[in-house]
């Protein structure tokens, strides 16, 4: 391929990020408080319980999990794919290259959603260990580490 091609290449790959179809199906027991203070056991999908993680309810804020991490993710896309294109202008790349190297591009950014998940808990403990020293008033529906593990990242080629 011409470097032309591998260039042009480049626009028929595109990156998918959340929770998808298959894993957001799963269903699972989460705790809801009642009015009166007492819990009721609930199954949820996945995907509702991501959705309501990142933009909240009536008494749990959203943490805009994935809208925070756009950012990130912007910044490492623009890095990425301008070394990839430097690359291919000079003649060190090849088709299997360009398509590992974007796969490479999607674990990262998979790592990182799970890592900024997971950092969001521990920045809440802190704040909540200090505001209320005996109890943590943090709530989420679901365990953010165990929803974590649902997040992905893939490569997608059209």
């Amino acid at each position: 391929m011409t470097d032309i091609q591998l260039l042009d290449s480049l626009s028929h790959y595109y990156f998918q990020f959340g929770i998808f179809t298959s894993e957001g199906q799963k269903t699972v027991d989460v705790n809801i408080l009642n009015t009166d203070d007492t819990t009721t056991k609930v199954s949820m999908k996945i995907a509702d319980i991501m959705f309501f993680t990142e933009n909240g309810t009536i008494t749990i804020p959203g943490q805009h999990i994935l809208d925070k991490s756009l950012l990130y993710i912007n910044r490492l896309l623009t890095e990425e794919l301008s070394a990839l294109v430097d690359k291919i202008l000079t003649g060190n790349s090849s088709e299997g290259e360009i398509e590992n190297t974007l796969r490479r591009i999607a674990l990262k950014v998979e790592n990182y959603i799970k890592n900024y998940m997971q950092s969001i808990i521990q920045k809440n403990n802190r704040l909540g260990s200090i505001i209320n020293e005996d109890i943590d008033s943090n709530k989420y529906i679901y365990d953010l580490n165990e929803l974590s593990k649902y997040i992905k990242c893939t490569l997608l080629k059209n």
